[in-house]
């Protein structure tokens, strides 16, 4: 046990010390760009779960760089209990956003990072220029308020995300006028991916300043797959750069919900995770929308500090991104 703790330690202290030498700009999650089919289902199903905090901005304009044209879709802002979200749905198919829903439907494109400036932008495109990072696109949001800039990297096929940048105020004024409030408590824990292997992932977000991935297998207890208990396994990993964590959850033993994301949607981003204080209130409260549970289990040692439950919600169908319930003991 004494290992146990040491090993721990120590993964702390390296992933601080790692952290420590981070770009500012990416110790904080700005926004996911998620690009669905339906933004009107989308934004009911994420209702349902307790989220309100919605402002629509209907049928916009977006300008593309890369083409010099412009295209319409749907938008709207999100604050999904700390999850600043920005929901895409394209109507012209001749666009970026088409063009990821097409490969790899409803979900998250893009976690966008936000810069203090026009000139800190333009450096932190340079440098990952230099480090072999070309621009997938520069994109202008033309809302009813002025333009939002989005500078969108292509990151996704070595990284399973686009990388965005923005310096853009505007966008920051949208998202203060949403709260984190929702009707559950959920408090956001953790961004999560689903990936078949960890290795080149990390290296190449290592390579442009990030934290490598640390990976170990997790022993989990009573796991169930869609009512069935199995004895399925994964490995997690975890990046620890920012104040929300990136898990990384790789699929070792199927069957699990996070290879059937990777065979539906791609690797990628797979969920978000909620930390609850009670479990029954919120259950409850999920199974009168007819939300159920399709995966489960719990780990660490019953009744001990240090261990907790999991339970993964129904939700692909609400724009392609599951929703995870995460309890952990404490002691009263």
């Amino acid at each position: 046990m004494k290992n146990v703790f040491l090993i721990i330690l120590i993964f702390l202290f390296t992933q601080n010390v790692a952290s420590q030498s981070v770009p500012d700009q990416y110790k904080n999650v700005d926004q996911l760009i998620w690009v669905v089919n339906n933004l009107d289902s989308t934004i009911i199903g994420w209702e349902k779960l307790g989220f309100d905090e919605v402002t629509k901005l209907d049928t916009v304009s977006v300008h593309s760089e890369n083409s010099g044209s412009s295209f319409k879709v749907l938008c709207a802002k999100a604050n999904l209990g700390g999850a600043q979200i920005t929901w895409i749905q394209p109507i012209d198919q001749n666009s970026i956003f088409a063009e990821f829903h097409k490969e790899y439907g409803d979900g998250v494109m893009s976690i966008v990072h936000h810069l203090n400036g026009q000139k800190d932008l333009n450096r932190e495109i340079s440098r990952l220029y230099e480090l072999g990072v070309s621009k997938l696109d520069e994109i202008t949001i033309a809302t009813s308020k002025g333009d939002i800039n989005y500078v969108l990297l292509d990151t996704y096929q070595k990284g399973k995300y686009v990388l965005g940048l923005s310096c853009n105020e505007l966008d920051q004024n949208y998202f203060s006028l949403l709260s984190n409030y929702n009707s559950n408590s959920l408090v956001l824990s953790q961004y999560a991916f689903a990936i078949e292997d960890e290795t080149q992932v990390s290296n190449y977000w290592h390579k442009l300043g990030l934290p490598r991935i640390a990976t170990s297998p997790i022993t989990l207890r009573n796991p169930v797959y869609h009512n069935e208990r199995t004895d399925f396994k994964v490995d997690l990993g975890w990046q620890f750069h920012g104040t929300i964590p990136y898990e990384w959850v790789i699929p070792r033993k199927p069957p699990t919900i996070h290879m059937d994301h990777i065979r539906k949607h791609g690797e990628g981003f797979h969920h978000l995770g909620f930390d609850i204080k009670e479990i029954e209130p919120v259950l409850k409260d999920f199974k009168e929308q007819e939300i159920e549970i399709i995966s489960e289990g719990a780990w660490g040692e019953e009744g001990k500090p240090g261990s907790g439950i999991f339970m993964y919600m129904d939700t692909d169908k609400y724009g392609g991104v599951i929703l995870e319930l995460i309890w952990k003991y404490k002691e009263k």
